[in-house]
C-alpha cells in the first residue's frame, strides 16, 4: 500500500486489523497514532521515511514483521509500540545496518 505524499499523520487505528502487507510511508509523515497497524497480521514491511518524528502506543500491536526500515535518530516511540509483533527473520534496518529485534 502507498499512502500519498502530503499525508502528514496516519490517524488513530486507521488500518486496524487490515489485510495490508507493505506500506510505503510519504516522506511528508511526521506522526503515526496510536494503534494505526494494530493488528495487521499479514503486514510484512515497513518503509519509515526520516521526516517521521512520533510513533504512538501499540501502534504496530500484534504485527507479523518481516522487515522495519528506518533511519531516524530522532523517533519518539510511545509505549509498547511494537509489543506482541514477531519479526519473521528478526530483523529490523537501521541506516542499512541489520540489528536483532528484541
Amino acid at each position: 500500500m502507498e499512502i500519498p505524499e502530503g499525508v502528514v499523520a496516519i490517524c488513530e487505528e486507521a488500518f486496524v486489523n487490515s489485510k495490508v502487507i507493505e506500506v510505503n510511508l510519504p516522506n511528508t509523515l511526521m506522526e503515526i497514532e496510536a494503534r494505526a497497524f494494530k493488528d495487521c497480521t499479514l503486514l510484512k514491511k515497513i518503509n519509515i521515511p526520516e521526516t517521521l518524528s512520533v510513533i504512538s502506543d501499540e501502534a504496530f500491536y500484534n504485527c507479523v514483521l518481516l522487515e522495519v526500515n528506518y533511519n531516524n535518530d530522532n523517533i519518539i516511540f510511545g509505549n509498547d509500540v511494537f509489543v506482541a509483533a514477531l519479526f519473521g527473520n528478526g530483523i529490523i534496518e537501521r541506516d542499512g545496518l541489520f540489528l536483532p529485534s528484541t
